[in-house]
């Protein structure tokens, strides 16, 4: 563990200092991060679909290739 990479999170613990690999935490953070947004994404994307806000994905395609002139 990298001393620049470390940060103290509390003192109280039976007067002993305990510290983490902030780099490590990151990862682990933004991998929690990035599962919290997806589950979100999908409990919108239910709920689009239960209440009939969803359009055919040929005419949405079609209109991207028409406006994009994506052929």
């Amino acid at each position: 563990m990298n001393k620049e990479n470390t940060i103290k999170i509390d003192e109280r613990v039976s007067n002993k200092m305990i510290v983490v690999d902030t780099e490590a935490e990151t990862d682990d953070l933004e991998r929690k991060k990035f599962f919290e947004d997806l589950n979100k994404a999908l409990d919108r994307s239910e709920d689009d679909i239960k209440h009939g806000r969803v359009r055919d994905a040929k005419v949405v395609f079609k209109e991207i290739r028409e406006r994009y002139g994506i052929k």
